[in-house]
C-alpha cells in the first residue's frame, strides 16, 4: 500500500510540474509577438525578421476571404516597398493545394508558409481566417484582426504605418 501511495504521489508532482511548466503564448496588443513556427514551402524553417513591418496572415484556400485578401496585400506590397513583410500562414490545407495555389496566384512579394502542426495557430490563438497581425519593427505587436474585414479597410489600417 505505501508504495502504491508513494507511486500516485510522485504521478500527482511529476503531473503538477509537467502541467505547470507549460509554455503559454499569447498574442496581445501591445506585446512581444509571439514566434511562428513555420516553413517555406521548400521544408525550410522561417522566423519573423524585425527590419519591416511583418503582416501575419493565417489564411486557408477555400476561404473566399484569405484568398481575396492575399492578392490584394501582394499589390500593396509592390506599391509600397521595402516597408512591409508578409507572412501568409496555412495551417489546414495539405502542402499540394497550398503549391497548386500558389502556383495559379504566383505571388511576388509574399513568404507563403506551412504551419507546424498548428503551433503559430494556437500560439497566435486563431479561431477564425482570415486572422491578420501587425506586428512592428520591434516585434512588437500592433494590431489584430480577425474575419473577413474587406480590403479597402485593412488597406486603410495599413496606411497608418506608411
Amino acid at each position: 500500500m505505501k508504495k502504491f501511495l508513494r507511486i500516485f504521489i510522485n504521478l500527482l508532482i511529476f503531473g503538477v510540474v509537467f502541467l505547470g511548466c507549460k509554455e503559454e503564448f499569447k498574442a496581445e496588443i501591445g506585446s512581444i509577438a509571439p514566434e511562428i513556427s513555420a516553413t517555406n514551402l521548400n521544408g525550410e524553417k522561417v522566423k519573423i525578421q524585425n527590419d519591416k513591418i511583418s503582416i501575419i496572415v493565417f489564411w486557408q484556400y477555400g476561404c473566399l476571404g484569405c484568398t481575396q485578401i492575399l492578392p490584394n496585400l501582394d499589390e500593396f506590397l509592390k506599391e509600397n516597398p521595402g516597408i512591409f513583410r508578409v507572412y501568409a500562414i496555412n495551417s489546414l490545407n495539405d502542402e499540394k493545394i497550398i503549391k497548386d495555389y500558389l502556383n495559379e496566384m504566383s505571388f511576388s512579394s509574399i513568404l507563403v508558409l506551412k504551419d507546424d502542426l498548428k503551433i503559430s495557430l494556437d500560439r497566435y490563438g486563431v479561431t477564425t481566417l482570415p486572422s491578420i497581425f501587425i506586428v512592428d519593427k520591434n516585434g512588437i505587436l500592433k494590431d489584430k484582426i480577425y474575419g473577413d474585414i474587406g480590403w479597402k479597410y485593412l488597406k486603410a489600417k495599413l496606411s497608418y504605418f506608411l
